[in-house]
């Protein structure tokens, strides 16, 4: 293992602090008393210098000052999250201006979607909401519409709007209310659908971002219809919340439901589109580096900043860094910038079972990967590297899964390596064609139609997998066949390591004489 470098035991003890705040609000001697340490620490340095606990007792001034900081900013960040103005006016009805913070979901009755307030009865006010929309009847057309004037951005006045309390906490079960606490909505807005008014669009940089995804959106509508219109609005930009029901049903019991997640693997395509392009136009490698930190930050925001999306940007701008000063970056800094950066936005991302799903699943990848290659070393390798990833990131989150969900899938391996290739070529149409559909719209149409007919295929795989016997273990507590699989499972990596530092096969190795 490589010596830990400054920057990792920082940004280490910095996450370890933000992780903290979730639970410990120190008063000012809990902060005081670290950093008067820490300054200790450094003078003994100062003063007996070149002694061989010197490197240990510097590790741990840093480790005291980078876990107060985290400690400060995630206390910070968790009194913001929890305060809100409109908590006060519960059981009010009045005037309410708010702006739409994603695509409005359609429900039994209406439609639900995250708000900003931003004034009630004419009063400047300051918090989130969840805005529900009720209508009698069917729901309007425009109120679902990705494209029309209920999209993200959208300014709405809402009168004679109803302020109540969240969701009580059921039983048993997904605790709604309080998952939405902790993502700074604490009021619900009820109103009817004839008393939702929009007023335009936001302006400003964020103004300009709404524009240009609503275009974006239109763009890979065009030739395609339900589901592979959604699925593909949802790989390429994040918009999963219209898809249908039964697909996302397919995709979770089949372990495909990864692909709905924008991920690190719609960063390096689009670096890789861009870069090319910059490259056509014979640029030097330093300004063609610079170029992607914006646009890597643009696609971030462009697609909702979910936080599998937040660190895939966050691990590619470290990457580009890293290549702007000629400099190797390594698989800990990939782990901890990401981290540190949504956890220092809201330290509750921690408990999200999105974030731990996208980091359990880099971190399989980091660990089991390059033994899952090796033990598949025999077989092909179209088969054997979508196998390999696949086997580590099913292990590293089934525990999220079976957590956050009660299942995980059995047939992850079987579905990804028999549809998994058509991913890249579907981001990839996908991506071009957002491009093209700029300056020629009909091409964008033969594009979505053939990134269509690849998910479809998809779909369909998608749907066989999910069918199969088995294909989802449900939790029952530990049993038998479980420990029985976790044992094996065990047993192979450790034969696969020693196989490994023998320079042999796993076969070999197992079954030769001593």
């Amino acid at each position: 293992m490589k010596r830990l470098a400054p920057l990792h035991i920082i940004l280490g003890a910095f996450v370890l602090g933000l992780c903290s705040a979730l639970g410990w609000r120190p008063g000012t001697c809990g902060v005081t008393v670290p950093l008067v340490v820490a300054c200790v620490l450094t003078a003994v340095c100062w003063c007996w210098p070149g002694r061989s606990w010197q490197r240990v007792v510097c590790a741990a001034a840093l480790a005291l000052v980078a876990g107060v900081a985290g400690l400060a900013v995630g206390g910070l960040r968790v009194a913001e999250v929890a305060h809100s103005d409109l908590q006060p006016l519960i059981g009010t009805v009045g005037q309410v201006d708010a702006v739409l913070l994603d695509l409005p979901e359609t429900g039994p009755r209406g439609v639900s979607v995250p708000v900003a307030v931003t004034a009630v009865e004419g009063r400047p006010a300051r918090g989130k909401a969840l805005l529900q929309i009720f209508a009698q009847g069917t729901v309007p057309p425009e109120l679902t519409n990705p494209c029309g004037p209920y999209t993200e951005g959208a300014v709405l006045r809402l009168a004679n709007a109803r302020l109540r309390p969240l969701p009580q906490a059921p039983a048993t079960g997904f605790n709604y209310g309080r998952y939405l606490a902790r993502r700074g909505i604490h009021v619900v807005l009820s109103v009817s659908a004839q008393a939702a008014k929009p007023l335009g669009f936001r302006g400003g940089l964020l103004g300009l971002l709404d524009r240009l995804r609503v275009r974006a959106r239109g763009t890979l509508q065009r030739g395609l219809s339900s589901p592979q219109r959604d699925v593909l609005r949802g790989m390429l930009l994040g918009d999963d919340e219209n898809v249908d029901a039964r697909a996302i049903e397919d995709f979770r019991r089949s372990g495909l439901l990864h692909i709905m997640a924008v991920s690190g693997e719609n960063v390096v395509l689009l670096c890789s589109l861009v870069g090319a392009a910059l490259g056509a136009l014979r640029l030097s490698r330093r300004t063609t580096l610079c170029l992607l930190l914006p646009v890597i930050a643009a696609y971030v925001l462009l697609t909702g900043c979910a936080p599998s999306i937040v660190r895939a940007g966050v691990a590619g701008a470290v990457v580009t860094l890293a290549g702007l000063v000629s400099r190797p970056t390594d698989r800990l800094l990939l782990v901890l910038a990401p981290a540190a950066v949504l956890l220092s936005l809201n330290p509750w991302n921690l408990l999200d079972a999105g974030f731990q799903l996208s980091f359990a699943a880099v971190i399989g990848l980091f660990l089991l990967g390059g033994r899952f290659r090796a033990l598949l070393g025999r077989m092909p390798r179209p088969v054997a590297e979508p196998a390999a990833v696949t086997m580590a990131a099913s292990i590293a989150t089934a525990p999220v899964s079976l957590a956050a969900f009660g299942q995980a899938s059995l047939v992850g391996v079987v579905a990804n390596v028999a549809g998994g290739f058509v991913l890249g070529p579907v981001m990839l149409l996908g991506m071009l064609s957002v491009l093209v559909g700029l300056v020629l719209p009909p091409f964008s149409t033969v594009l979505n139609v053939l990134a269509g007919l690849l998910i479809a295929f998809l779909l369909e795989v998608a749907h066989v997998c999910a069918r199969l016997p088995l294909a989802v273990y449900e939790w029952r507590g530990p049993t038998l066949p479980l420990l029985l699989a976790a044992a094996g499972l065990v047993m192979l990596l450790v034969l696969q390591h020693l196989a490994a530092r023998a320079g042999m096969g796993v076969a070999g190795f197992a079954f030769a004489r001593r």
